[in-house]
């Protein structure tokens, strides 16, 4: 046999032999659907009321679309209203002993979702409660998460290390005194109020959304009763725009800001979980 025939004959056969080799590997498969983002399991409302205590706790719909944050919230209030209840069994019969009659004790929660940027969601939460004394209080729980690792974020990250925060508080101060000086109809400053100027990494805030999607335009800076007046002023919200703080994010953060303010996104509650000024 000719070494031409030989190198037709093997040729023929590695083209066979990759034929069938090609026959024989898998199809491709399609690429992967995006999976569809998983839906908050844990309930809108909550109550556990008994005769001493009537607890509840209420969430806008908006969190059903972030599960970790809004379940890990859920568990922990319904934990906290439980043993708010519980707590006022003992108080109420301790006094009942005493002979003093206390009313029934109070508390609910309600969540506020205020924006959420590429990386960041800002939520809060108001508490109103009575558990006894001549009135009730109200406080702001507010959280800032992370949505890279679905976790909490310590608020002070968002401002840099060894940041001069004193020109932000100063501003502040300031917006709290024209504030309560238009509520009084007269100048009032915070020193003639009978307390100091807050401080920024002590305070409660919220991020504010912007006119430009995935970026927040300003904090607002919740303060309860007592905070930095007396019981009677109630409650101040002061708006500090990022012109005002922009020197003291924290690089990592900074891509987070920018454009102007936008009005906060509507929620849907139940009647019962708004404020009379609310409804």
């Amino acid at each position: 046999m000719s070494r031409a025939l030989l190198s037709r004959l093997s040729l023929t056969a590695l083209i066979i032999s990759a034929g069938i080799t090609a026959c024989q590997k898998k199809p491709e498969q399609p690429p992967k659907a995006a999976e569809a983002k998983r839906e908050s399991t844990a309930p809108l409302s909550y109550a556990h009321n008994t005769v001493d205590a009537e607890a509840s706790l209420y969430f806008p719909e908006s969190f059903k679309a972030h599960a970790t944050l809004h379940e890990t919230l859920s568990a922990q209030d319904q934990d906290a209203l439980k043993q708010f209840a519980n707590q006022a069994v003992t108080d109420r019969a301790q006094l009942a002993n005493d002979g003093f009659e206390q009313p029934q004790y109070f508390r609910k929660i309600v969540w506020h979702l205020t924006s959420e940027t590429a990386g960041l969601i800002s939520v809060y939460s108001q508490i109103e409660e009575y558990a006894g004394g001549a009135h009730g209080n109200l406080a702001f729980h507010p959280v800032l998460w992370d949505k890279a690792s679905d976790k909490p974020l310590n608020p002070d990250t968002l401002f840099a290390t060894n940041a001069d925060l004193k020109p932000a508080e100063t501003y502040l101060c300031r917006q709290v005194e024209a504030e309560r000086s238009k509520r009084a109809e007269t100048p009032i400053t915070q020193a003639n109020s009978g307390f100091g100027c807050p401080k920024l990494k002590s305070a409660h805030y919220v991020l504010i959304p912007s006119t430009e999607a995935g970026k927040a335009a300003a904090i607002d800076v919740l303060f309860a009763p007592y905070e930095v007046g007396p019981y009677a002023e109630g409650t101040y919200q002061i708006r500090l725009p990022y012109s005002v703080i922009q020197d003291v994010i924290a690089p990592a953060y900074t891509a987070q800001f920018g454009g102007n303010p936008a009005p906060l996104p509507e929620e849907k509650l139940p009647p019962e979980a708004l404020s009379p000024d609310q409804e």
